[in-house]
């Protein structure tokens, strides 16, 4: 298992800024995860398990940090198919764009919506990422997960907590990893498939600043009202930027890291930005992006 000392978190995170950890642990294997559960107890309370940070905000005080990140390397392997739907077993270490690849490549529909979000499958499935109309959690039929309380257990959909950007586990416990994830896609053609990816890509690179260093959408959706978007960009925030960070003016909800910028800059714009909607149209912003 390759362990780092000293990470630095801004190399960790697609906002590309934190400052410096104490340690991070890439278990690979099981074999990798004993050795996990041998010196979990001296890890400390102040434990993260990460993707591949593609909505973190990492603080600069994260001396006492230690961040684990499953790093399986498996190719996702058909299961079995009954009738037009098949059941694909995928790592939860693969990257979102490559799984999606990786489905347009055997011909199976459903995740297309999930076009242009970064990060890896296991991150995808802990935030029930979701685009266009698609949830992950809506094709997971299964996610194995290990805690070092228990090892290897498996969950269903029964056993899943889900909502707006959430998902949990009954009974896995606060620190958990999802090993991998058992999909539920439908046959389609090819090609379909993939003129609908890029339909969304290109949607998206026209509106959200997908090439840009950005954690993804900072507030959630809130329920009843305009999108969180069209609220910031009522409220000024459309390109307002501080120092070297900013809302993008592709789309108001996106915080990009323009040039070196620093975390205490993004949260006092964050900040900013949800007491002038809480000001101007009485709504509270809930955090879609993770403050570490």
């Amino acid at each position: 298992m390759r362990i780092i000392e000293n990470p630095d978190l801004s190399k960790m995170s697609t906002l590309k800024m934190g400052g410096i950890a104490m340690k991070s642990f890439y278990p690979e294997d099981f074999h990798d995860l004993d050795k996990l559960s041998m010196i979990w107890a001296d890890l400390g309370e102040n434990i993260l398990i990460l993707g591949r940070g593609s909505n973190i905000l990492f603080g600069e005080n994260n001396s006492e940090l230690c961040v684990i990140c499953w790093s399986g390397k498996d190719s996702p392997e058909l299961v079995v198919e009954k009738e037009n739907i098949v059941r694909v077993m995928a790592d939860a270490g693969l990257s979102l764009p490559s799984f999606l690849r990786w489905c347009a490549k055997h011909g199976l529909t459903g995740l297309e919506g999930l076009t242009g979000i970064p990060g890896s499958l296991g991150g995808a499935v802990a935030m029930n990422a979701g685009s266009y109309g698609s949830e992950v959690l809506d094709y997971v039929e299964k996610v194995t997960v290990w805690t070092p309380e228990d090892g290897i257990k498996e969950f269903f959909k029964d056993d899943f907590q889900k909502g707006y950007r959430k998902f949990s586990l009954k009974s896995a416990g606060k620190n958990y990893i999802i090993i991998n994830a058992c999909f539920a896609l439908k046959k389609s053609d090819q090609e379909l498939i993939k003129l609908r990816m890029r339909h969304n890509y290109q949607k998206k690179k026209q509106s959200q600043p997908v090439l840009e260093s950005t954690a993804g959408c900072v507030f959630k959706n809130p329920e009843g009202h305009p999108p969180a978007g069209f609220l910031l960009e009522k409220a000024g925030f459309k390109g307002k930027a501080r120092k070297g960070v900013g809302f993008s003016d592709r789309h108001a909800n996106f915080l990009v890291n323009i040039s070196q910028g620093q975390s205490r800059d993004a949260l006092e714009l964050i900040s900013e930005a949800r007491e002038k909607v809480q000001e101007l149209f009485g709504v509270n912003l809930e955090l879609e992006v993770k403050v570490i």
